[in-house]
């Protein structure tokens, strides 16, 4: 007697609210629905670290345009007077001068085209500020997806859990189970609350995170859809390392590097040339001795002609400045290359691993699914059917997770080859 009552107890909490007869679908609404695309826009237009990469590129423009300008006639005028003891009238001594560079080894040609490297070299800065914004924006999306996921398993978890809860409560109330029992079906309640709690704490900090980032307004929601796997016959080693090669902003930025220094040596090399320049002057003096007006028209020249070996020690450590940034960017690139490597293995066996789990899900659910059937049969106790309900969220759990690692890699996969900033799906 004591057993069927326990059964029937327990058959109403479990069996008529089960949260697989509950349409867990989000009600419409007139909330406009925002992409992933459309947050990397708006973040992009807004963000910070991009704005002072879009300074420090203006910064470099600005100069490069002042030794463009460099090259023309330069006015200048010097105005010296002053009243002196001797001469009542006292002294004026005023020049005026155009001076127009004509030879200087070279230097004005090769300080414009540091300055051009430059100048390339902070619009793949640039690039890159707004490719790692896009690649952040998309870690946190993926990270929604994920904790969207586990708050409506956790939530189902937690449903069941209070259920069970609330017939063991009825069943201790009644004498008919211990205090052990009880206790042990209010630890697995509170269990499920806090994991609920965690992954519910989570979605609603990443998506506050996200609406401060990328500017979503009251009236807009952000679209959470999960992203695709795609078939590991794609991930060939070989072009993948070809593409990083081709793509990858730092195999240019480490070039043009190089090529600064280059044109930094030929800048010290043009000092062992002499320099010379147009010049039309005018002079007016008046002083005690002197009163006169003149027009000078002439030229200009300045010879460094012995400096004690100086300059060749600034070559010398400029040759090995240039050995200094290629080795460097030989280590950088070798490092991405590697890292490279890492991930496409970690993409395999993280795919190998989301087969295993979707498997075992698989096994789980029918599991418990045969549980409820052997439950309604009187066959298992409540306990082994929760246990089995357990066994399957945890499945899914790990399913979850495995393709979160799978999203978080393949979006890492896709940022180091450079791919364009806008892209809604995890292909190459």
């Amino acid at each position: 007697m004591r057993r069927l009552l326990i059964f029937f107890l327990i058959s109403s909490f479990l069996l008529s609210g089960s949260v697989y007869g509950v349409n867990l679908s989000t009600p419409l609404t007139s909330q406009r629905l925002l992409t992933l695309s459309d947050c990397i826009k708006r973040a992009l237009q807004d963000d910070t670290h991009i704005k002072r990469a879009q300074a420090r590129l203006e910064r470099e423009e600005a100069l490069l345009r002042a030794i463009k300008l460099n090259a023309f006639p330069k006015l200048k005028t010097e105005l010296y007077a002053a009243r002196v003891s001797e001469d009542p009238r006292g002294i004026i001594f005023w020049t005026s001068e155009i001076r127009f560079p004509l030879f200087e080894g070279g230097k004005w040609i090769h300080e414009k085209r540091m300055k051009t490297l430059v100048v390339q070299e902070e619009k793949l800065h640039l690039e890159e500020t707004r490719r790692e914004m896009a690649y952040q924006i998309k870690l946190i999306y993926i990270a929604l997806v994920r904790e969207k996921g586990l708050t409506r398993l956790t939530e189902e978890w937690k449903g069941e859990s209070l259920r069970l809860h609330l017939a063991m409560k009825a069943l201790y109330e009644k004498e008919l189970i211990t205090r052990e029992e009880f206790y042990a079906s209010e630890a697995l309640f509170k269990k499920s609350q806090h994991e609920f709690l965690k992954h519910k704490e989570a979605m609603d900090y990443g998506e506050a995170m996200i609406r401060e980032i990328s500017d979503i307004k009251n009236g807009e929601s952000l679209e959470l859809k999960d992203l695709i796997v795609v078939s590991m016959q794609e991930l060939n080693l070989e072009a993948l390392l070809q593409k990083l090669r081709k793509r990858n902003s730092l195999y240019k930025i480490t070039r043009l590097k190089a090529q600064e220094k280059e044109e930094e040596k030929k800048i010290l090399r043009s000092e062992r040339f002499p320099k010379i320049s147009l010049t039309n002057r005018y002079h007016l003096s008046r002083d005690s001795f002197i009163d006169q007006n003149r027009f000078e028209l002439g030229a200009v020249a300045s010879w460094n002609i012995w400096d004690f070996g100086e300059l060749g020690a600034k070559l010398k450590a400029k040759d090995i400045e240039i050995k200094e940034v290629l080795l460097e960017g030989q280590i950088q690139t070798g490092a991405l290359e590697n890292k490279m490597r890492k991930l496409v293995s970690e993409l395999k066996v993280t795919s190998g691993k989301i087969e295993l789990a979707k498997s075992i899900m698989k096994e789980k659910k029918e599991h418990y699914q045969n549980q409820k059937t052997r439950f309604i049969t009187d066959e298992v106790s409540e306990n082994e059917v929760f246990g089995s309900f357990i066994n399957m969220t945890q499945s899914e759990i790990n399913v979850s997770e495995a393709l979160t690692d799978y999203w978080i890699l393949w979006a890492t996969l896709e940022h180091i080859l450079g791919k364009e900033v806008i892209s809604e799906s995890p292909e190459l």
